[in-house]
């Protein structure tokens, strides 16, 4: 039976650690990066939210708590501020009489998805933005 060195189990505990770092890294990352020069609208933003998650937009503009209808909710206000030029207080008009400060938070959960490397949620994004970049180019 062989005992490491606690120097090595030290050494590997930190590998192990910047390695998982690095993976939840990779994930901000590839999301991070979208193609500048592609215009979305609010409608298809809307759109493809709503059929990627099977929520109706009547339960999103709601004041329904559930998670799926409220992560539904934060993945519209996350890709409205990263693909339109609206504000914080107009994408709050917008996706039911929202609060800016509730925008805020729901742009925050969805950045701590991303920085915690949730997998279920990064996959979302990633389906949502790739469907962004293949729909046609549309007007605001």
């Amino acid at each position: 039976m062989t005992i490491a060195h606690p120097t090595v189990k030290k050494a590997l505990a930190e590998w192990q650690q910047q390695l998982q770092e690095m993976t939840n890294n990779q994930c901000v990352l590839l999301v991070a990066y979208h193609n500048a020069g592609t215009k979305v609208s609010v409608d298809q933003i809307i759109e493809t939210v709503v059929s990627y998650t099977g929520v109706p937009v009547k339960l999103v503009l709601s004041k329904s708590r559930k998670f799926k209808v409220a992560l539904a909710r934060q993945l519209i206000a996350y890709f409205l501020k990263m693909y339109s030029p609206m504000t914080l207080v107009q994408i709050g008009q917008l996706i039911g009489s929202r609060d800016h400060t509730t925008v805020i938070h729901s742009i925050s959960r969805i950045k701590g998805y991303l920085q915690s490397g949730d997998s279920d949620v990064c996959t979302a994004i990633q389906h949502i933005d790739k469907m962004f970049l293949n729909a046609p180019e549309t007007s605001n």
